[in-house]
């Protein structure tokens, strides 16, 4: 009973006047509430439902809404929550869209459906509207169509023209406007930014989805989720030891391609470069995959924007640069770069490594382009000596034929990245000594004006070893070819590891490591005997074994400068060759003595290490061999 109804009645108790006052106020409630702020009246419902009035507040809203063009539903929704299962209401939903005309929602879900069905998605409308029956219909609309678009997005991502196909589907919707337009660059952003760490790897095939991506991200602005996801991507996917350094070096490479059209304002820039290039840095063989790019016959010469903050400001610029530069620059400078090539040149050829020399002189060749003639001066001598020690080696083998098994390699001194004072760490068979002896003396003969150091842990040899089931080949270090030179068939009980360290001259963990290598070929077994002495016997019956790498492995450490010690040494020569010029353009013609005396004087404090009289006389020997001084005993520039 309402308050109409008891007005109605002719007799009125103490307990329907409470009634009637307690609906008044409800009502007086609803009524101020309506008139101050109608978007609140939902606040209200509870009250007037406990006073019974709720269906004459209902109908009185209805009128009002629809007066002054209240077409939310949340009002409506709330009602529902509350009145819903009473039994005998109204379906207040359905009648206040009826009563409103708002023929939009009555289509949601023919409409929502249709398109389900004929896209084909998995996707229960009907059950989706129960879920959000607590929202009002823009904000059903708006959930229900992003949940559609990723689901179509996740369907069509890997098709072309991905980004005009979720327009396409987003028309299918209808009504969508500027909502639903904004909608679907949000959807096609995160989607693309969830697979942009293939569309980096992938690229350029990926170009095309690229270019609409930027289109997107032009409006979303999701640049801090790109810069997210795929910084997780790469530590996860990418930045790992499983993966090969080629690989990361040609992702970094994509990356920039990629990020200086989708990131032109150097958004995430920074962010998302910084660890590959610190990681790749860790990586040993960093620098020969940076090589192996550059020494292609078909390497890019494309030019990337590289985004920098300069050292002695704050101040951000960026830059072109050309592939070459960005590779470089990932090393540090471009003198590093260059000095650790001639090391990396200089081991191929003086270790038992695959050697290809017309390969090699092709990639100098190309390095030269990359850097200039100049810069690869260094690595042109090398090729120089190994012609000329080949000339020179022919000459020799012409006058005797006791030195067909040698095939020696002069290196001209300075301009080969080893340690010149390395010591050998074995001795030579005294017959192999001897032919070495004899070797120098016909070389001095030859060449009266230089002399010959050998270096014997350098270089390779090639040698047959028989067995019971035949002959094999192997190219192994020196000091392994006069190992094996100990080893013969009357050795039944085997070599004493002792006797053999002595007859060696090498300590026994030395001898130890070296055995290692013809041990893993399977051609020399370890064996203990009384006292746990260890002595080595050659198999009988070889079974050839796949270890080539141990040659790698046993190159003595300090047998090459490293290119840090080899760069510091360049340096000093070349500040010491600039320093000669300017002493030679004031003074004139000078004995070398001469010369050495006036530049520790002239020049001693502008070097932080001190110079010795060998760093002068090696930088006037290349100066001479350079063309830029002439002479022998007396020095002047060369006109």
């Amino acid at each position: 009973m309402n308050i109409f109804d008891i007005l109605n009645s002719q007799y009125v108790s103490q307990a329907q006047y409470d009634t009637i006052i307690f609906q008044q106020k409800a009502y007086q409630q609803y009524y101020s509430q309506l008139q101050s702020d109608p978007n609140k009246i939902a606040d209200i419902w509870p009250i007037v439902k406990q006073a019974g009035i709720l269906d004459i507040c209902y109908e009185n809203y209805k009128y009002f809404a629809k007066e002054n063009k209240l077409f939310s539903l949340e009002p409506i929704q709330k009602l529902i929550n509350s009145a819903f299962e009473e039994e005998g209401k109204i379906d207040y939903m359905s009648d206040f869209i009826k009563f409103m005309e708002i023929k939009q929602d009555n289509r949601l879900f023919d409409q929502v459906n249709m398109v389900v069905e004929k896209y084909e998605l998995e996707y229960d409308i009907q059950e989706r509207l129960k879920q959000l029956n607590n929202l009002n219909f823009k904000e059903q609309y708006q959930t229900i169509t992003i949940e559609l678009l990723k689901l179509y997005a996740e369907k069509i991502y890997s098709e072309e023209g991905f980004l005009n196909g979720l327009l396409e589907f987003g028309a299918a919707l209808e009504s969508i406007e500027s909502l639903a337009k904004n909608i679907i660059q949000q959807v096609h952003s995160d989607r693309t930014i969830k697979n942009m760490f293939e569309a980096v790897l992938y690229y350029p095939d990926t170009s095309d989805h690229l270019h609409e991506f930027k289109q997107s991200m032009e409006v979303t602005k999701m640049y801090a989720n790109m810069d997210q996801c795929l910084q997780q991507q790469m530590k996860k996917r990418l930045l790992i030891s499983g993966v090969n350094t080629d690989t990361i070096l040609k992702f970094y490479v994509n990356l920039l391609k990629v990020l200086q059209f989708v990131d032109s304002d150097y958004m995430v820039f920074d962010k998302v470069t910084k660890p590959i290039k610190e990681y790749l840095l860790q990586r040993s063989d960093f620098l020969r995959c940076i090589i192996g790019i550059l020494t292609q016959q078909n390497y890019s010469t494309d030019k990337v924007m590289i985004f920098e903050q300069q050292e002695s400001s704050d101040e951000e610029t960026s830059q072109e640069k050309d592939l070459t530069s960005v590779l470089v620059s990932l090393y540090g400078s471009q003198e590093a770069f260059i000095s650790e090539y001639q090391n990396m040149v200089a081991e191929k050829i003086l270790t038992p490594k695959e050697f290809s020399l017309e390969q090699e002189i092709a990639n100098i060749e190309l390095m030269k382009i990359r850097f200039g003639e100049q810069s690869m001066n260094t690595c042109s001598i090398m090729m120089k000596d190994i012609y000329e020690s080949k000339r020179i080696d022919t000459n020799i083998q012409s006058l005797s034929s006791q030195f067909s098994m040698l095939k020696p390699l002069f290196l001209s001194k300075t301009f080969w990245p080893i340690s010149y004072e390395f010591k050998p760490t074995f001795k030579l068979p005294p017959s192999i000594e001897q032919l070495f002896n004899d070797y120098q003396k016909r070389f001095e003969k030859i060449k009266t004006m230089r002399s010959l150091l050998w270096h014997h842990d350098l270089g390779s040899v090639t040698l047959d070893l028989t067995f019971e089931n035949g002959d094999f080949q192997f190219k192994c270090l020196p000091i392994h070819a006069c190992i094996i030179g100990y080893f013969n068939d009357d050795d039944s009980k085997g070599l004493n590891s002792d006797v053999l360290a002595q007859q060696l001259q090498m300590n026994h963990e030395d001898l130890k490591r070296r055995m290692q290598f013809w041990i893993q070929k399977g051609v020399i077994r370890e064996q203990k005997g009384d006292n746990d002495v260890i002595s080595y016997k050659a198999v009988k019956i070889y079974i050839p074994q796949s270890c080539d790498d141990l040659l790698i492995e046993e190159i003595p450490e300090d047998l090459f400068v490293s290119s840090t010690n080899f760069l510091q040494s360049n340096q000093l020569i070349q500040q010491i060759s600039h320093n000669l010029i300017e002493l030679l353009k004031q003074t004139g013609t000078l004995k070398i003595e001469k010369i050495v005396q006036l530049f520790k004087t002239t020049f001693k404090s502008e070097f932080s290490t001190p110079v010795t009289e060998n760093n002068i006389k090696e930088a006037i020997k290349i100066l001479i061999q350079k063309g830029k001084l002439q002479g022998s005993e007396y020095i002047e520039l060369k006109q």
